[in-house]
């Protein structure tokens, strides 16, 4: 096309992201590993660690809800980070919720009223959490910055949707999984 002389090639955005995407998935693997010891070690159990990692689900609903309704949103380098930083604070309010939810249970006596209790000490600071910070991604949205916009919609998006679920489905999730009218502590 261009002729014997000639040639071309990719630059700029494109080569810089083709070659930051490998490596960022490379490393992914070695977060997700340490975090997952990580969790083990902190509740010195796999069925917690379990079901703090079944909120992941729930994070990808948040941001694909988010990007699926915003016009003008890709899903590039900068909606990645996004991800990454939405899914740390999604599962820190899960390590919240169910740290609380265990330190009810030596209160209670049943898993339901810790369960119960639980929602209702942490539901504040959770929420308040999550909508200051959706509330400081606001300016960057909407004044659809051209490097962040991806990066704030994502996170903010998705943490309101996965915080929504979050506070519903892990509760609901922990009294399966252990009992809702269980009395004693069996899974030590």
């Amino acid at each position: 096309c261009l002729g014997g002389r000639h040639s071309g090639a990719f630059m700029g955005r494109f080569t810089c992201r083709s070659a930051l995407v490998p490596r960022l998935a490379s490393n992914f693997s070695i977060a997700l590993a340490l975090m997952v010891l990580k969790l083990i070690w902190q509740f010195n159990s796999f069925i917690r660690q379990a079901l703090i990692l079944a909120v992941t689900p729930l994070t990808v609903t948040g941001f694909g809800l988010t990007l699926a309704l915003a016009l003008g949103a890709n899903f590039g380098f900068m909606a990645i980070q996004g991800v990454l930083a939405l899914a740390g604070i999604v599962v820190n309010n899960v390590v919240i919720l169910i740290g609380r939810i265990d330190v009810e249970r030596k209160r209670r006596d049943t898993i339901a009223e810790a369960i119960i209790e639980a929602g209702v000490r942490r539901f504040r600071p959770i929420v308040m959490t999550t909508c200051t910070t959706a509330l400081g991604l606001a300016p960057i949205i909407i004044a659809r910055d051209v490097l962040f916009y991806d990066l704030a919609l994502v996170t903010a998006g998705g943490l309101l949707i996965g915080t929504m679920l979050t506070l519903i489905v892990i509760p609901c999730l922990y009294g399966i999984v252990f009992g809702f009218g269980a009395t004693k502590r069996t899974d030590q």
